[in-house]
């Protein structure tokens, strides 16, 4: 294994980067006073969120009305560079004519998002329709998306939430006509392709008011659908469980909150298989934060009754997330009129995580209001706010990423990803790169005009990525590694990782190499010739790392290494994913019998190629698309008693 480390000239380097990579660095804005505007031409945005797309970018959704006055929801897909995959002043998410209001995106786990609305008439009032989008802008759930409900009923508050497989649940609350009319929570499954599940569910019925309907899934088979019922004059916050039949219990639910206490608002999150997390204020004791964790048969699960009751402070703006041990909970306390974000973090026994900068089981962030905090892919979290200025100027937003050991990974008082001074923020979201970093995205006016602005923040906390052009290519029986390095500091170095596994197998990279920097310059090319020491496919990828023990990881490169063995190799097609064709390669070491069968996700034959003699060697087959949906698939390839089965992904053309 030969190492070639080569370092160029400041000139040279520039001359060579605009030409091999002019698109590296994007558009990110490096100074957070002036930010990236990611959308154009918008006249008052409102409703404003943002989600991933699962690689590394995201989508952004805002209703707006600068039609004709007729309110719209509208998207924009970004990549991790900061371009735009289509319009810039964004695509409606449906070609129909009435107005949409109030709009729910979630990823729908496959690459794409899916987004709920409320279409509304002349007379304010409609129905209930969803739509999925590609990164590319396309809609894919027909023009006009799908129309959830179709009754006489008021819709008057409505959630959804997305299982792993990418099937959709929405909740809503219904009251029917005439003032004698039942109050009912209605819940609707659709399946990731489209297709109704079944028709609607009645969860509950009630001549009482209902309102504030929220809906997760229990990671599992089901789903914990909640709202809240007036009894008696008091906000009760109720719950029920449904499972894969979406058939409940036949009771009336779980009663959460004491019936002689109002709720006055909640929040909930699934934890762990077969649980949810829920927590809530009651009107007039705004003292405490109280807590549950409850299993698929409604039984309590923790004895903890607060997430927090400290007797000083006014508690607002609860946000929470949870992965597979811990549970994150943010909110804001008012102290006479100084807010700070509080930050918590419970196991799934509900104890607490002590933060080892302050010392204690609660983070506190002084002047600070508003707060989002979502998973950072990396058993961490990523957390973004509103920072209070002591002069009264416009607040900041800064943001912060937090281990699940409780420590602060960034700068102690948090990086800013937005610092003018004279600009109005809001609607304020924060998405994941995948590689630890985030992207913040906010409402922001400028110079008088409202405006879509984001930030990217790498994960090492800085607003320009290190690791620049990351490839790996065959080059004979090596693999060529290379990459360009920007604003390198002399303590720099890099620890270059590979694995060998199916895209279904398990994750396990091994280091490969570590490589010092070795520059004074701002820019600098690397090569590295690595020995793939396996056959099949494999995967590369690189990370930047500096005395403070911060780390960047680069985008993952993949090959597909085939060469003379005494076994059977199957590499994973490429492209993948793909949209019209893709080759599937393989390697026989002697003359075999081979058939290959392909599957959707239901695990249906749609095609096959039966059992064929191959001669030893290396073969292709070239899989084309056809009629096939957009959507996961796999293939399983038969030699003899060998059998191998892997995925492979179909994307809107």
């Amino acid at each position: 294994m030969k190492l070639l480390i080569k370092k160029w000239a400041l000139l040279q380097s520039l001359i060579i980067f605009s030409v091999i990579v002019p698109f590296s660095f994007g558009q990110w804005v490096s100074n957070p006073g002036i930010n990236t505007e990611i959308v154009s031409n918008v006249l008052n945005p409102v409703n404003l969120s943002a989600v991933t797309d699962g690689s590394g970018g995201g989508f952004v959704f805002w209703q707006d009305s600068k039609i004709d006055g007729l309110k719209r929801v509208y998207f924009i897909h970004f990549d991790n560079d900061a371009s735009i995959s289509f319009r810039t002043d964004g695509k409606r998410v449906t070609l129909a004519k009435e107005q949409q209001v109030n709009p729910i995106a979630k990823y729908s786990n496959d690459g794409k998002s899916v987004v709920l609305w409320y279409g509304m008439d002349e007379r304010d009032r409609g129905d209930l329709y969803v739509q999925k989008l590609s990164p590319k802008g396309s809609l894919l759930w027909s023009e006009s998306g799908i129309k959830i409900t179709n009754t006489q009923d008021d819709v008057n508050d409505y959630s959804m939430v997305v299982d792993k497989i990418g099937n959709l649940y929405i909740s809503y609350l219904a009251k029917e006509p005439g003032f004698l009319g039942d109050y009912k929570v209605m819940l609707k499954k659709i399946n990731f392709d489209g297709t109704l599940d079944s028709t609607e569910v009645l969860v509950y019925r009630s001549n009482n008011r209902m309102s504030t309907t929220k809906l997760v899934t229990d990671q599992d088979i089901g789903v914990f659908v909640f709202w809240m019922e007036n009894i008696k004059g008091k906000s009760i916050l109720k719950c029920q469980h449904l499972g894969w039949k979406l058939e409940s219990t036949g009771n009336q639910g779980l009663m959460i909150s004491f019936t002689n206490k109002s709720v006055s608002n909640y929040s909930v999150s699934s934890f762990g298989k077969s649980r949810v997390y829920v927590c809530w204020q009651y009107e007039g004791n705004k003292k405490e934060i109280s807590q549950g964790l409850y299993s698929d048969k409604l039984e309590p699960l923790w004895k903890n009754p607060f997430l927090t009751n400290d007797n000083f402070s006014e508690k607002k703006d609860i946000a929470l997330f949870s992965d597979d041990k811990n549970l994150w909970a943010s909110w804001t306390s008012d102290f006479s009129g100084s807010e700070s974000v509080m930050v918590k973090i419970q196991d799934q026994n509900g104890k607490a995580v002590i933060f080892k900068n302050a010392g204690t089981n609660t983070l506190e962030l002084k002047n600070a209001f508003k707060s989002r905090i979502i998973s950072d892919e990396n058993s961490g979290a990523l957390l973004s706010w509103f920072a209070n200025r002591s002069d009264g100027s416009s607040p900041r937003i800064l943001t912060q990423r937090i281990s699940s050991k409780g420590e602060l990974l960034w700068e102690k008082d948090g990086i800013t990803a937005s610092s003018s001074e004279k600009s109005e923020k809001s609607n304020l979201s924060i998405v994941p790169d995948l590689n630890g970093g985030s992207f913040i995205v906010f409402k922001d006016f400028r110079n008088r005009e409202p405006g879509i602005y984001a930030q990217r923040i790498f994960s090492n906390g800085t607003y320009v990525s290190q690791i620049v052009g990351f490839n790996a290519t065959l080059q004979s029986d090596s693999v060529y590694v290379s990459w360009y390095a920007a604003n390198e500091s002399d303590s720099s170095f890099y620890i270059l990782e590979k694995m060998n596994a199916s895209d279904t197998g398990s994750v396990n990279w091994w280091v490969v190499d570590t490589i010092y920097a070795d520059s004074e310059d701002h820019l600098a090319s690397y090569n590295y010739y690595d020995d793939p020491g396996s056959v099949g496919t494999i995967y590369y990828r690189l990370s930047h790392n500096d005395a403070k023990g911060n780390s960047q990881y680069s985008e993952v490169a993949r090959i597909n290494y085939i060469s003379a063995s005494t076994d059977i190799i199957v590499a994973q097609n490429d492209p993948n994913p793909f949209s019209d064709s893709t080759r599937i390669s393989f390697y026989l070491p002697r003359r075999t019998y081979v058939s290959v069968e392909f599957f959707n996700s239901s695990v249906q034959k749609i095609d096959e190629i039966k059992r064929m003699r191959y001669s030893a060697g290396r073969h292709d087959i070239l899989f084309r698309r056809y009629n096939l949906e957009p959507g996961i698939y796999f293939y399983r390839i038969k030699a003899g008693s060998f059998v191998e089965v892997k995925k492979m992904v179909i994307t809107k053309n």
